[in-house]
């Protein structure tokens, strides 16, 4: 069940008059009541107006490709190379296990076409081996490294880089790639070449409880919306919420998007 900034236009769209059976719009996929919407088994609710909770489940949940879309991040921040250019792996097990060696900065393809419903082995042991030479010698010539765009970055302002992605335990979220274990890769021999290693297709992660949100921001400062519908009040709320997150520490913005499924 998606509740995402779309969502909150398509209900404001709405001309907001309960029909029979106390719902408010109903379609083939799914039905939107006062305090909940309802698709198929799966009911995305308001607990109260700062708090939404969900039990869905996609079916995409269970497919998981052995092709890989990849990209790092020197200190969280999405800057390795220009936006829609990723690395592309397909990832080829031996033994539960498989070896990657990227150069940060020069994109990677190496996939193979798969068949479809072929997926990654559970508890796949993924190693990337990440060979920042170029960056660390940069430091030591000048006393900083020039990113793709210009921008440049000094020595003592490096630190760390992380991988991001779009599979799990992966993420796009880069602002928040600090925060998520395995991510962030390490240099322990002092080689230059940076080293993490991941389980891919965990199933033990599997999500045993509700997604949930809560309000956490102070959104007191903007505009208050009610209505006789929790389900829109509690999603205003929500994006309010979420368009303070996205302003980034240098005040520019970053994607807007939450998920009761993510």
């Amino acid at each position: 069940m998606k509740i995402k900034l779309g969502f909150v236009i398509s209900i404001f769209a709405l001309n907001l008059t309960l029909a029979q059976n106390n719902h408010i719009y109903k379609s083939k996929a799914f039905t939107i009541f006062p305090d909940k919407v309802v698709q198929d088994t799966f009911t995305a609710k308001v607990v109260s107006l700062i708090e939404l909770m969900s039990n869905y489940r996609s079916p995409e949940f269970d497919k998981y490709s052995p092709n890989i879309q990849f990209k790092f991040s020197i200190n969280s921040r999405d800057n390795e190379m220009p936006s829609g250019k990723d690395h592309h792996v397909t990832l080829n097990p031996i033994n539960g296990k498989c070896i990657t060696t990227v150069v940060f900065g020069e994109q990677l393809t190496e996939t193979k076409v798969i068949p479809a419903g072929i997926n990654l082995p559970e508890n796949t042991i993924w190693t990337i081996r990440l060979d920042m030479r170029k960056m660390l010698n940069s430091f030591e010539k000048t006393g900083f490294y020039t990113f793709y765009n210009g921008d440049k970055l000094a020595k003592a302002d490096f630190r760390g880089v992380y991988i991001a992605g779009n599979a799990a335990p992966l993420s796009w979220d880069f602002s928040n790639l600090y925060n998520k274990h395995g991510l962030q890769f390490n240099d322990p021999d002092g080689d230059g070449i940076y080293e993490t290693t991941l389980i891919m297709n965990k199933k033990q992660d599997i999500k045993s409880t509700e997604d949930s949100w809560n309000l956490t921001k102070d959104i007191s400062a903007f505009p208050q919306y009610k209505s006789d519908f929790p389900i829109s009040d509690a999603i205003y709320n929500l994006t309010t919420e979420e368009m303070i997150k996205a302003v980034e520490p240098d005040s520019t913005r970053q994607g807007m998007g939450w998920r009761l499924d993510t």
